[in-house]
């Protein structure tokens, strides 16, 4: 289980039109803890917060993305968590 899961009922009222993707590991119905991705298509990756239909869109660069997951598996982030 290590795709990234489409987040079907949910609406970013900033881009309406947009589909959105979780990770498998966040909650199911969107109301905690879930990061969503799009591909924007202009060449940017957008992020927003599941809990907040109004929540900003922020716009990163598929490369600013690969570096993070590269920092992520990494481990760079762990002090981030509580797990």
């Amino acid at each position: 289980m290590n795709e990234a899961i489409r987040a079907t009922h949910y609406r970013n009222n900033h881009l309406p039109n947009t589909q959105w993707v979780k990770s498998p590991f966040s909650d199911l119905d969107h109301s905690k803890d879930c990061v969503l991705f799009a591909e924007l298509g202009d060449g940017t990756v957008g992020i927003t917060d599941s809990k907040d239909p109004d929540a900003p869109v922020l716009r990163m660069k598929r490369s600013e993305i690969s570096a993070w997951v590269q920092g992520a598996k990494a481990g760079a982030f762990d002090s981030f968590t509580n797990l």
